[in-house]
């Protein structure tokens, strides 16, 4: 889409921006998109081959998103930013402070989606991976 709320009725994440901007701020309803461009704008990468690789997977991301809700986008999200193996914290030699940090980061989306899946397809269903 070209608008905001194009964007956010194409993705499927429905953030509350369309009732935000009707209700609150109905000049806006022109605003324009936010483009991959404005977030990651060249040169970023020390390769152009990293930077395309990057923008095919956000795409590719997006679309494996389009229609979740928001609040497991953001927990999804999470989950990937923190997910990192022990051997890699002690090779990267990430202070430890950080790393009790990181493992707590982890544990704690780890039960928030432990929580959502329960919410969302019932206790039983939840405890009986395939």
């Amino acid at each position: 889409g070209k608008t905001a709320i194009e964007q956010e009725q194409m993705t499927g994440l429905m953030g509350g921006l369309v009732s935000y901007i009707h209700a609150e701020a109905p000049a806006a309803v022109a605003m324009p998109c936010i483009a991959y461009g404005d977030y990651f704008t060249h040169p970023w990468a020390t390769k152009i081959e990293h930077e395309d690789r990057h923008r095919e997977l956000t795409q590719t991301v997006g679309q494996l998103f389009k229609g979740l809700d928001v609040s497991v986008y953001l927990l999804l999200y999470g989950m990937f930013l923190y997910d990192i193996e022990d051997n890699s914290l002690k090779t990267l030699d990430i202070p430890e402070e950080d790393q009790i940090l990181i493992r707590r980061a982890q544990t704690y989306l780890a039960i928030l989606y432990s929580r959502y899946t329960k919410h969302l397809i019932g206790p039983q269903t939840a405890a009986n991976p395939r």
